[in-house]
């Protein structure tokens, strides 16, 4: 019998390679009071439980060590063995080593190459972080990058026709391993080589990388040049995957296309499903999978992060270029170019061409949120402005419809650049696109719609001119807060939870009523979360979760239902369920939970989310353009003042002050020379806030007279008669106000009401 040595003796099971042999060792240690003996008192065996034995080496250990390795294939063969030998501390060792020799990407890379991926994967391990984790990662991002780098697979490409046998299949190894990215060369290879082995092989290699070269041949079929065109058409068919087969519809059927693609595309169908389709079967499935993809179903599948690898091609490479979207975006591009096709096809059919712009206005409003549409020749810019008017109100009419909101932002820039007041003109009875995305559930479509009326600047009125100012309004409300809406019935329990948001770094507001939640739902433009506890009285969730979506200022504010009782959860989850933007989690009492279920429930805005300082520079905007309707059009004054509670809360956001000031000057009401007053008395304040709002006040009692009652002119005087012992600056700041103040009285000749001692 083969000798062999314990690596350590404890309760569990080990594994241990001695000889060549795997012996499983087995410890049972039965507790001696299970047996009715007594734990005898010996200071040792508690010093041998404190410290236990030290571990030996078995004999593979040793081996290993004994090899003293040194270079990083060497190093890597140890860490590895060592780990398969439970032995992740001397690992570790061998693992800080590697890492720390300064190892270059191409040794990075050939790391990858000879031990594979399941190797590299074995680091990612508690007991080897952080060195393990990291080298792994810096393994896998140095063999990508190796891959993926166009000249060394152009190299691959030529060696390809290499005399040497070896000598091709490693080329041939190394492509199919740089998967998708080696396709341009590929096709390049195929399209434009004179060594007939090299475009032999290339086919060879192209078909066998199959579904993934997908993506760049589809990309190819935009190319100017013909002769690329061709040969992606036939790697299409070669490449077994239906996924291309309604790109060929069109090579197929176009009639002023070229005589040899639709050769080439007849032949991809046949290769693919074993016979051209006929026309209206061919139709049908370009129509199907446009729609499909209209409504965000690709074949696609996304990584971790959600995104997709898509290719667009570039004329000025005169090559497909890769981008990492969302699939929602994937989705965009694939529809663009299938309804493109389809438009092609039938140029009458204006659904196909009104999809096909809605497609690219959303893939180019996603790649610049919240940025202007990219401009010049070939831009879905300036090809929709060239299209026309009418075109556009039909985009945007369409993409407010099918709740594309990306689309309609775009479609609302592009109507603003024709700076025409006819963009606002509409039928009897009917108000035009511009002017019912002011009401829409999405923030940035209301936005959207209202900076383009603004530029478009209609002098006289339109169908649904009050709704500008109500839209305008909103904006102007937003202080750049986080906050987040509480409902709970009991007035302690939910003040524990604003508590709790407010650790989490919300600012929380709590009602105990279903009413008032409906009510200051829609008060202010910052509410990034509602939440609401199923303990609530009177109406039912669904009828409340009803009431807060009928309002466009709060259909699209994300809700969390929390679970008051412990027996509720499966009933909030199927109102959840059968409701946008809404979950149901258990009612949080610790600050953990609490996190992760806001977080869960921000999770649910996706693009809709709007960060404070886009909410502050909304909110900028929003008080310029009130100052301009204020100026221009007095017949909106009406309409304007009900905007004034959001216009005096924003006298207390500092980035919002000035605006805000020199708009509350132009409301002719005691509010607003209140609200000044105020705001000058206030020390928290800068000097030079405190004087702004006195020069404003000043504008107000001359444009409307002094519009305070008595009670809060005495009691501006009774703030100046305390003043005496305050800096100076203050004095000045009160007297100027009592000058204001006073002013009437001195125009028309009257003696001045004496200050008080």
């Amino acid at each position: 019998m083969s000798s062999f040595r314990f690596s350590s003796w404890n309760t569990d099971r080990r594994f241990l390679l001695a000889s060549g042999t795997v012996v499983l060792i087995l410890a049972i240690v039965l507790p001696t009071n299970l047996l009715g003996q007594s734990v005898p008192n010996n200071p040792r065996a508690t010093e041998l439980d404190e410290k236990p034995p030290e571990i030996v080496d078995s004999a593979a250990v040793e081996a290993i060590r004994a090899t003293n390795p040194t270079t990083p294939e060497e190093l890597m063969h140890a860490i590895d063995l060592l780990i398969r030998l439970d032995r992740s501390d001397l690992a570790l060792e061998y693992l800080q080593r590697l890492a720390g020799s300064g190892l270059k990407i191409e040794q990075l890379s050939n790391l990858h190459q000879r031990f594979g991926t399941s190797t590299i994967l074995r680091l990612i391990k508690p007991e080897l972080a952080p060195e393990g984790p990291a080298f792994a990662k810096s393994v896998f991002n140095a063999a990508k990058t190796i891959a993926q780098n166009p000249q060394r697979i152009a190299a691959d490409v030529s060696q390809l026709g290499s005399a040497q046998r070896e000598q091709q299949l490693q080329a041939a190894r190394r492509l199919l391993r740089s998967g998708v990215y080696a396709v341009p060369s590929l096709i390049n290879a195929i399209a434009n080589s004179e060594n007939p082995q090299v475009v032999r092989r290339s086919k060879t290699v192209l078909t066998q990388l199959g579904d993934e070269s997908v993506g760049p041949l589809i990309a190819y079929l935009s190319s100017s040049n013909l002769q690329l065109r061709l040969t992606a058409i036939a790697a299409l068919g070669r490449a077994g995957s239906r996924d291309g087969l309604p790109y060929l519809v069109y090579p197929y059927l176009s009639t002023t296309g070229n005589s040899a693609a639709r050769a080439a595309a007849s032949q991809a169908f046949k290769d693919l499903i074993g016979s051209p389709p006929l026309t209206t079967e061919a139709r049908e499935l370009l129509k199907k999978a446009a729609g499909r993809a209209y409504d965000g179903l690709i074949s696609q599948k996304a990584d971790l992060d959600g995104l997709v690898l898509s290719w667009t091609w570039d004329e000025k490479l005169m090559a497909p270029v890769p981008y990492q979207l969302f699939k929602a975006d994937a989705a965009a591009l694939a529809a663009s170019r299938l309804y493109r096709d389809l438009h092609r096809l039938h140029p009458q059919n204006e659904t196909d061409l009104i999809r096909s712009f809605i497609s690219r206005f959303k893939l180019d409003q996603a790649i610049g949120l919240d940025r202007p549409l990219r401009q010049g020749p070939g831009t879905v810019h300036d090809d929709a402005k060239q299209a026309g008017v009418n075109v556009v109100n039909a985009i945007l009419h369409q993409s407010l419809k099918d709740k594309q909101w990306l689309a309609a932002v775009a479609a609302a820039e592009v109507l603003s650049s024709f700076e025409e007041p006819s963009v606002l003109q509409a039928a009897a009875g009917q108000v035009a696109p511009l002017v019912l995305a002011l009401t829409n559930p999405n923030r940035r479509v209301r936005f959207a719609a209202a900076k383009a009326i603004m530029k478009i600047d209609p002098k006289g009125s339109f169908a649904g001119a009050s709704r500008l100012p109500q839209a305008i309004g909103y904006f102007a409300g937003s202080t750049g807060q986080r906050k987040i809406l509480v409902l709970h019935p009991s007035a302690q329990q939910g003040q524990n939870l604003g508590g709790l948001a407010n650790q989490a770094g919300f600012t929380a507001e709590v009602v105990t009523e279903p009413a008032e939640l409906v009510n200051r739902s829609i008060q202010s433009p910052d509410w990034e979360l509602i939440m609401i506890s199923d303990a609530i009285r009177g109406p039912s969730l669904w009828s409340l979760i009803t009431a807060l979506r009928a309002d466009p200022k709060s259909a699209d504010i994300p809700i969390v239902l929390l679970g008051f009782r412990s027996d509720s959860m499966l009933k909030l989850e199927q109102i959840a369920n059968a409701h946008p933007k809404t979950l149901a989690a258990p009612e949080p009492i610790e600050p953990e939970l609490f996190g992760q279920i806001v977080a869960r429930g921000l999770n649910l805005a996706g693009r809709s989310a709007v960060d404070g300082d886009r909410r502050l520079e909304q909110a900028a905007f929003a008080l310029d353009w009130l100052t301009r309707l204020s100026r221009e059009d007095s017949n909106r004054f009406s309409t304007l003042l009900r905007q004034q509670p959001q216009v005096l809360q924003a006298l207390y956001t500092p980035e919002l002050f000035e605006l805000a000031t020199n708009l509350a000057a132009r409301f002719p009401t005691s509010e607003a020379q209140l609200a000044l007053t105020d705001i000058a008395n206030l020390n928290t304040m800068s000097v030079k806030q405190r004087q702004m709002a006195v020069k404003a006040f000043n504008e107000s009692v001359q444009s409307f007279g002094l519009l305070l009652n008595q009670a809060e002119v005495r009691h501006q005087y009774d703030r100046y008669n305390r003043s005496e012992e305050l800096d100076t600056d203050t004095q000045a700041i009160l007297g100027a106000l009592l000058d204001s103040i006073e002013s009437p009285i001195l125009a028309n000749n009257q003696p001045p009401t004496k200050k008080t001692d």
